[in-house]
């Protein structure tokens, strides 16, 4: 290696960890999880659902934040025993698109329900995210649905 070749790897090296420091610096914003009563509300508007098909959600946002989000980007959560289970569902794929919930406003979107759910009672987890990404984001609970 020449001198002017382990200059150019020092200085690398050096960008590199620079760019790391300042990345490791940055803390994600605080989520707010909601279930009732919160800024943010996801209500189901069917109580029974059928596995595949799709459910409108009516979201309803009482805070003067604006948020973005995808109602393709969910997750389910089961009732067993009392206690809300999430089930898994790494490989959903979803279209990037974000909808926009005005502060003080509502809007109803279509929801995939999984084919592959069986009788219980089921409601799903959203994730809206405020225009700035210092500012608290909303993941509500939504209202339960009956699967048979």
């Amino acid at each position: 290696m020449t001198p002017r070749s382990v200059r150019l790897v020092l200085v690398g090296f050096a960008v590199i960890a620079a760019s790391c420091a300042e990345s490791s610096d940055l803390i994600p914003p605080p989520v707010l999880d909601v279930v009732e009563g919160g800024p943010v509300r996801a209500e189901v508007l069917e109580e029974l659902a059928l596995p595949g098909e799709a459910v409108d959600v009516r979201f309803v946002n009482s805070s003067g934040t604006e948020y973005w989000f995808n109602p393709c980007e969910r997750t389910v959560e089961r009732l067993v025993d009392g206690v809300w289970v999430s089930l898994g569902q790494e490989m959903r794929l979803c279209t990037a698109v974000a909808y926009l919930l005005m502060p003080n406003g509502r809007r109803t979107d279509p929801v995939d329900v999984p084919g592959d759910l069986g009788p219980g009672t089921y409601r799903f987890r959203f994730e809206l995210r405020p225009p700035s990404t210092t500012d608290v984001r909303a993941r509500p609970a939504s209202s339960t649905f009956e699967v048979q």
